[in-house]
């Protein structure tokens, strides 16, 4: 899941030249996990097959890692 936030400013003024300044802001992209709740475990059917990434190196090293993370023990 991905949430995104973006935000921009514009300036304007007018003294004795006029003044336009543009292109001031943020832009944050967050990647989350997704998370399963509820009073039974999550049920997954795969007529096809179930094909999963997993990342490189040592595999047990990198689920303690993740399972170190708020919300996915």
């Amino acid at each position: 899941m991905k949430n995104s936030v973006e935000e921009s400013r514009t300036r304007e003024s007018d003294y004795v030249v006029w003044q336009k300044q543009q292109g001031e802001g943020s832009y944050q992209e967050t990647l989350t996990l997704p998370r399963f709740s509820g009073p039974g475990l999550p049920v997954f059917q795969a007529p096809g097959g179930l094909t999963v990434q997993l990342p490189a190196g040592d595999f047990r090293r990198q689920v303690q890692k993740l399972a170190g993370q708020p919300g996915m023990a």
